[in-house]
């Protein structure tokens, strides 16, 4: 069966979203692009995230220039309680509620 490998987000601070979730999900992190690019590995998924995309390249995308994230993705956990409170210590924004969650 397949499986997703990776995901790519833009964002105006690779580094730091980058340091998020090295510190909140400890990926590693797998390298840098000349570009500012920061590539992170959980040793089976990819996140690549890149700097915003302008009106100069070519690659911009359909959401525009300046535009940051993506959809939606998922992390499968441990524990949810456990990295609930990792998150709250990395300050994590809370989007949604579920019932027990």
């Amino acid at each position: 069966m397949p499986k997703i490998k990776h995901i790519a987000l833009t964002t105006q601070n690779p580094d730091k979203v980058a340091a998020f979730y090295k510190e909140a999900f400890d990926m590693q992190e797998v390298r840098r692009s000349p570009n500012g690019a920061v590539f992170l590995t959980d040793g089976y998924i990819n996140l690549a995230i890149l700097n915003w995309k302008t009106a100069k390249d070519a690659d911009v995308g359909v959401n525009g220039p300046n535009f940051s994230g993506i959809h939606h993705f998922g992390f499968e956990v441990d524990t949810l309680e456990e990295t609930a409170e990792k998150l709250e210590k990395v300050q994590a924004q809370r989007l949604s509620q579920r019932d027990g969650m």
